[in-house]
């Protein structure tokens, strides 16, 4: 198993690395602790991890690099770089060039991205709506039986 330095704001534990031995055991331990919050959250850890997934462990306070950002937003460097200048992303600036994000602005730009993809798809299921029900009219057809029909 890998040895987590402190210093470190994110640490991925590869499933393929973990032996299911190790799982079991851990697994025995936990059976013997109390029903807390982290006794949930490692019983989460240790069955996405027994079904081959891998997981990000990241310090709440921890800042990112461009690269751990983009690791964790699915997306290259320079598109996290691309973010930056356009303000999508705040970063600050350590040393001359280096940039770290904060976990927080990660975590409020997933938000902001899925609250736009949710409201896109709600615009385009009103503008379906509205559609179907100029086409049941175009028709001269009653809306009950356009909605019969599939409209």
């Amino acid at each position: 198993m890998q040895t987590i330095r402190a210093q470190e704001t994110v640490q991925t534990i590869r499933a393929q690395d973990v032996e299911r031995e190790e799982i079991n055991e851990v697994e025995r331990v936990l059976a013997t602790l109390p029903n807390s919050e982290l006794a949930h959250h490692l019983q989460h850890i240790l069955r996405s991890v027994r079904r081959g997934f891998d997981l990000n462990v990241i310090s709440r306070d921890g800042k990112l690099t461009p690269k751990q950002a983009a690791e964790i937003l699915q997306v290259s460097r320079p598109h996290v770089m691309a973010l930056i200048k356009r303000g999508e992303l705040s970063a600050e600036i350590v040393g001359q060039r280096d940039r770290r994000i904060p976990l927080s602005e990660i975590t409020d730009f997933l938000k902001r991205k899925e609250r736009a993809s949710h409201d896109v798809a709600a615009s385009f299921a009103r503008r379906d709506s509205s559609k179907r029900a100029l086409v049941a009219r175009s028709a001269g057809v009653d809306p009950d039986r356009a909605k019969s029909l599939g409209y």
